[in-house]
């Protein structure tokens, strides 16, 4: 008998928070050819059954529609991960051309931060999910809900702005501030989804009484 972990996970990409022109400014896309203001659905394929050593990976497209150069930003919001990234079975990486990295423990990362993001210009981000294939019957209750936060800051010299990076995250609406494009984009991995466990038998030859 050979019990197996499975995860479940369903990746969304929402539009959450920010002004009304903050969602005009920042075009979100599946294809990179169709944008909206907001994304709904899963970016992973909901019916897949994940177990350890699976690895997959999607790609999402951001446009900037602000009319003016920018700072694309992608962090990781450590206040929505739970125990499933704690224990370290679970490392989630965000790419996007020359630019990647992979967080596997809780709390606040930058994840991307593409300086020059020019006025309508598109840059596709590619998210990998990848559970850990040493991963124990421990985690079969734990769950992750992972959030990601997309900002566009202008850079436009118009403005007197650089294109130095912040320290830190980025603040979480574009109320704060008229240089703001974006506001808030979340991507939810696993909603309250939760690992579980299923057993499969292999009988060989003949079954025993």
């Amino acid at each position: 008998m050979k019990r197996l972990l499975t995860l479940v996970l369903a990746i969304g990409l929402v539009l959450i928070g920010g002004p009304a022109s903050a969602a005009d400014e920042i075009g979100l896309s599946r294809d990179g050819v169709t944008f909206t203001s907001s994304l709904s659905g899963s970016l992973f394929d909901s019916a897949f059954i994940w177990v350890p050593g699976d690895v997959e990976s999607e790609t999402f497209y951001v446009r900037n529609q602000g009319g003016d150069t920018a700072r694309l930003t992608v962090d990781i919001i450590g206040e929505q991960i739970s125990d499933l990234i704690e224990s370290g079975d679970l490392h989630v990486t965000a790419t996007s051309g020359s630019h990647s990295t992979t967080v596997s423990a809780p709390g606040d990362h930058r994840l991307l931060s593409i300086p020059g993001v020019k006025a309508d210009q598109i840059v596709p981000v590619t998210v990998t999910v990848a559970f850990d294939e040493a991963s124990t019957n421990e985690t079969q209750l734990l769950s992750s809900d992972l959030t990601f936060r997309i900002n566009l800051k202008q850079t436009s010299a118009v403005l007197g702005e650089d294109d130095e990076d912040d320290d830190g995250l980025l603040p979480d609406t574009g109320a704060l501030t008229p240089l703001w494009l974006a506001g808030l984009a979340a991507i939810c991995i696993g909603s309250g989804a939760a690992l579980i466990s299923r057993r499969r038998t292999h009988t060989e030859g003949a079954s025993h009484g």
